[in-house]
């Protein structure tokens, strides 16, 4: 029964915005179902409540460290459960694949094929929602509307929550899948069909989300992504020459689009790229202009407190720095849709989309700088280096992408105690 929770959990991380989601912010059901299937698994194996000591310990620290920090600064007890309920969702996704994949019964190949075919599933889905919003297909259209958690209507976003989760998907969860397959792959955990099966769901997904999905951050983040992968293929001795192909062609046409998207000034980038300063840039776009002022306050507002910056406010305060910055962050707003930002004056909220400002809010600079320095592994600097730069946009603690660099550690301590020499930044 364990091992199907979990089975399922892996098909469904691409689908997050289902209406049966408990959350609108990121409409997922799947770090439920791993929640449910590591529990389920622990009681299979009469083993309920008993964890390694390490995790344990940790799960000790935090709860100390979090609850240390309420001595000086008062908690929502909404935002506080929320928060630790995340943290614990997504520490519970590490354990499962962990339990489930590393060390237990569910072999790479399978992992790699269910989520594979979960993206696969996804672009179809997608797919179908784009062609029946094109020829008018009423009905079809009313079906999303009503399954959906969050919808969008003309802005088309496969199966995740919004636009901008495509980024966090195809680079944060998928990418990481390819770099554990090119392991797993060289240690005949898996077949080179299922290496490849992945690499290509990889590139479909990444073509499809630049043809269909509307969102600047992932035609941004697309052109950031392939050149710094190219640069890797480039530097290192063994060449993937098929690879290097289909990076280069991905390269081009993301290029390609963000050529016509400057062309065109009327587009959502062409207006970001054509406006006569920085400022005017961020706020001419209305997502953009509500990402950049949360960032602006929570950082404004860290920096008016340096010596609680040091050390944070505690879990779920983070809107106490937040609230400090929120007048300077207004007076930088020139976007006309301000809805959004004179709610956030009323109201006390957890969305910053900034993980490294909310861990340093949070937890403090010093505790921040301590795990950039630890979760560092020269043989795996691409990834580390993606994990850092997708969440400068985005501030779940349950979400897959840092708890599955945290699986690639495992794997490659596992497997490759010695160093792998294909992701190394020395040539060796």
């Amino acid at each position: 029964m364990a091992v199907n929770f979990f089975y399922m959990a892996v098909f469904l991380i691409p689908f997050d915005n289902l209406v049966i989601a408990p959350s609108a912010g990121w409409a997922a059901i799947s770090p439920l179902l791993f929640f449910l299937s590591l529990g389920m698994l622990k009681y299979e194996k009469r083993e309920l409540l008993m964890f390694q000591k390490r995790n344990v310990n940790i799960v000790l620290s935090v709860i100390v460290v979090t609850g240390s920090y309420f001595i000086f600064y008062q908690p929502y007890i909404n935002l506080l459960v929320t928060s630790f309920a995340s943290l614990v969702l997504g520490f519970t996704f590490y354990l499962s694949m962990k339990a489930f994949v590393v060390y237990g019964s569910v072999s790479y190949t399978k992992f790699i094929r269910l989520l594979g075919w979960g993206y696969l599933a996804s672009i179809a889905y997608g797919v179908v929602n784009y062609l029946f919003h094109e020829i008018g297909f009423g009905v079809g259209v009313s079906f999303f509307e009503i399954i959906e958690k969050r919808y969008y209507f003309a802005r088309y976003s496969l199966s995740y929550t919004e636009p901008s989760f495509a980024s966090m998907h195809v680079f944060g969860v998928l990418l990481p899948i390819v770099l554990l397959s090119f392991v797993a792959l060289n240690k005949k955990l898996i077949t080179q069909v299922d290496f490849y099966f992945i690499v290509k769901v990889f590139f479909l997904q990444v073509l499809t989300c630049l043809m269909i999905v509307d969102s600047v951050r992932f035609k941004v983040d697309t052109l950031v992504v392939f050149a710094v992968m190219t640069l890797f293929l480039l530097y290192s001795k063994k060449i993937k020459i098929k690879l290097l192909f289909f990076v280069g062609l991905i390269s081009a046409i993301s290029l390609l689009i963000l050529t016509f998207n400057y062309i065109d000034p009327y587009s959502r980038l062409g207006g970001i790229i054509h406006s006569d300063n920085l400022l005017m840039a961020l706020n001419v776009d209305a997502s953009l202009s509500s990402r950049f002022f949360r960032v602006v306050a929570l950082y404004d507002g860290l920096i008016a407190e340096p010596f609680n910056a040091l050390f944070g406010y505690g879990l779920s305060n983070a809107h106490i720095p937040f609230n400090l910055g929120y007048n300077f962050a207004y007076g930088l707003h020139e976007n006309s849709f301000d809805v959004e930002i004179l709610k956030l004056g009323e109201a006390v909220d957890d969305q910053y989309f900034n993980m490294h400002l909310r861990v340093i809010a949070e937890y403090g600079l010093i505790i921040w700088a301590g795990a950039i320095f630890l979760l560092f592994n020269r043989y795996l600097v691409p990834v580390y280096l993606l994990i850092l730069y997708l969440y400068l946009q985005f501030d779940s603690y349950a979400f897959y992408s840092l708890w599955l660099y945290l699986i690639l550690l495992l794997v490659f301590k596992k497997h490759c105690p010695n160093g792998y020499k294909g992701f190394s930044i020395k040539r060796e």
